[in-house]
């Protein structure tokens, strides 16, 4: 320690609780898992012994659609954009970091002439997984998406309820909603 300063000191033998490999991010709290493309198959919340994405279904998933609007280009999305869909899953490059109380993997994804650069981490002791995403966009015509399909809520019925705030209050879908 140099004279007049400080620096923090694990104790001999003391194993940071947050750690992530190839495939996986996990903490006290959380587990994340990632298929061979990258996309989150597995959010498991260690408290409430409870997975958040649905078996079979994938998050964080960049969904890339065509766009040509009838009258303001940028401002107008058709209601037929759904119907061409590509998946911008070319994963180029993959950093496993692991920092004393940080743990993340750093995706580096191509389209076509874009680029995707997301870091997907968890902190030590934090029960939120966060993500960092920059793009270097190059395309025309298209729009992009991220999609996850969490099951976050369920309604009194059982089925999943997607809840965000609106500008007077919290509003609950049904499964007919973006779920």
């Amino acid at each position: 320690i140099p004279a007049h300063g400080w620096r923090v000191v694990k104790p001999a033998g003391a194993r940071a609780s947050v750690r992530a490999d190839e495939r996986s991010i996990e903490n006290d709290f959380i587990r994340v898992e990632f298929n061979d493309k990258y996309h989150i198959v597995s959010v498991y919340d260690k408290q409430n012994d409870r997975q958040i994405i649905e078996d079979g279904k994938e998050a964080n998933v960049f969904e890339v659609y065509e766009d040509y609007p009838r009258a303001y280009d940028a401002w107008e999305i058709t209601e037929y954009y759904k119907q061409k869909k590509w998946i911008a899953d070319d994963v180029s490059a993959v950093e496993v970091i692991n920092e004393g109380n940080y743990a993340a993997l750093k995706i580096t994804r191509k389209y076509c002439d874009s680029t995707f650069e997301q870091i997907i981490s968890l902190d030590e002791k934090s029960q939120r997984v966060d993500f960092k995403t920059k793009i270097d966009w190059h395309e025309d015509h298209v729009l992009l998406k991220t999609a996850f399909k969490a099951n976050l809520v369920q309604t009194t019925e059982g089925t999943a309820a997607f809840i965000h705030g609106g500008p007077f209050a919290n509003i609950a879908h049904g499964c007919n909603s973006i779920v």
